[in-house]
């Protein structure tokens, strides 16, 4: 699948210094436009696609965006390739379970702690 990243990283999103942007096809939203952070040399992906990418959100579907804008940046950003593994092992979907389950603990702290009291 392609993928579209933007060379200048580093920008401030969500209160962040020190992040990307990606835009790609998420499956079943669409193509999503992505915030992330680069944490210890791992990608941290910023949103949650448990509700669906919404146009509030920084990372949301670009079906919201304007389609010109959307173009002109995937020609300027840099275009790369990743492979969707339909047939992953065992082992690889116990650790990406892992993960999401401390992705949600992680999330669902964030929400409690922004809730107002």
């Amino acid at each position: 699948m392609h993928i579209y990243i933007n060379p200048e990283y580093g920008g401030d999103f969500e209160g962040n210094q020190g992040g990307g942007e990606a835009i790609y096809k998420f499956m079943p939203d669409g193509e999503i436009i992505r915030f992330f952070k680069v944490l210890n040399g791992q990608v941290e992906l910023m949103g949650n696609p448990q509700i669906g990418f919404p146009i509030t959100q920084p990372s949301h579907r670009t079906v919201f965006d304007d389609d010109e804008t959307i173009c002109e940046l995937k020609q300027r950003w840099l275009k790369r390739f990743f492979v969707v593994d339909v047939l992953p092992s065992r082992e690889i979907i116990q650790e990406a379970s892992r993960r999401q389950t401390l992705r949600t603990e992680v999330l669902e702290r964030e929400q409690k702690r922004q809730e107002p009291e």
